[in-house]
């Protein structure tokens, strides 16, 4: 991700930095505590988008994001104040709801014919404020509860509360592509090249997200090579580039070198099953560690 993200130029807040819990499914939880805290590091009116970090790529940059963000929320009429979008996927992958739960975020607006009906929190962009008011909701309907990821949690709240004219969806796959049973939706999969779009939503997905049973390297490595930048970024100069660029950990910008000392060699020989086993890599010791969440105490 951060790669992708220096290659497009975008600014990017690492959010759970040396918070070793959150690795494996039993911490997926804790990204609720982080998600409560990125939102009120913003001002309220800022738009917010956020990515998982091990499993996704940028597909394009700020000011594509920025576009997509707009006309995602213009077409779901909603509400500034309150603006806030989520990824969606093709799988109902809580599994706390009923099937008819699960049927009950299937509130695609009128005119909207898709595959992608459900939430899925490994993407999402919005308004910071709108954000603060939702993960607070999420944190108090938890209720200190720790057995289930953080997607569950959410949608728990989304079934109780009745979120669907607060929120929106990316039913188009506009700013988040999820990929689980979704790659050949990509337009002549398997012989994709870029501009990398959705044939199926007739978009341009501005993040691709790896997300569930499609972290497979084979599918991985054949998005990762046909991205637009993927050619400058296989160049010595290019990998110089990823590895002096800066990223704000807790208020200090740290270029990517110092956060994935090993990072580098990998696109070398090509091994992304390797780059995958790095989601979770320890720090090299150089940036400060976030300092945990309120609530990040709590006993499992």
């Amino acid at each position: 991700m951060l790669a992708s993200a220096a290659m497009n130029n975008i600014s990017i807040d690492v959010f759970g930095w040396g918070d070793e819990k959150l690795s494996g499914t039993k911490g997926w939880w804790r990204k609720l505590l982080w998600f409560r805290e990125m939102s009120r590091s913003y001002d309220p009116e800022d738009v917010v988008v956020f990515v998982d970090a091990g499993d996704t790529l940028f597909n394009t940059g700020v000011d594509e994001i920025r576009a997509a963000y707009i006309a995602t929320a213009a077409t779901q009429r909603l509400k500034q104040s309150t603006e806030f979008i989520w990824s969606a996927e093709r799988n109902c992958g809580m599994r706390t709801l009923t099937r008819s739960e699960c049927q009950t975020l299937h509130n695609i607006p009128a005119g909207i014919s898709t595959p992608y009906r459900w939430l899925n929190s490994g993407g999402w962009a919005g308004r910071a404020g709108a954000a603060k008011y939702l993960f607070d909701t999420v944190d108090e309907d938890r209720n200190g509860r720790t057995k289930q990821a953080d997607q569950a949690f959410i949608a728990e709240s989304h079934v109780k509360r009745g979120w669907k004219h607060r929120h929106g969806l990316d039913y188009s796959q506009t700013l988040f592509m999820s990929m689980y049973r979704s790659e050949k939706d990509i337009c002549g999969w398997p012989d994709i090249q870029p501009p990398l779009r959705n044939c199926r939503t007739n978009s341009t997905p501005a993040v691709f997200h790896f997300n569930a049973g499609s972290k497979a390297p084979e599918t991985f490595e054949k998005v990762l090579h046909e991205t637009h930048w993927w050619k400058e970024f296989d160049t010595p100069e290019g990998r110089r580039k990823v590895s002096e660029f800066k990223v704000n950990v807790s208020g200090n910008a740290v270029p990517i070198k110092d956060l994935c000392p090993t990072g580098y060699g990998l696109v070398e020989n090509r091994d992304v099953s390797r780059i995958l086993a790095q989601i979770g890599v320890k720090s090299s010791g150089k940036p400060r560690l976030i300092s945990p969440p309120p609530g990040a105490d709590v006993k499992e």
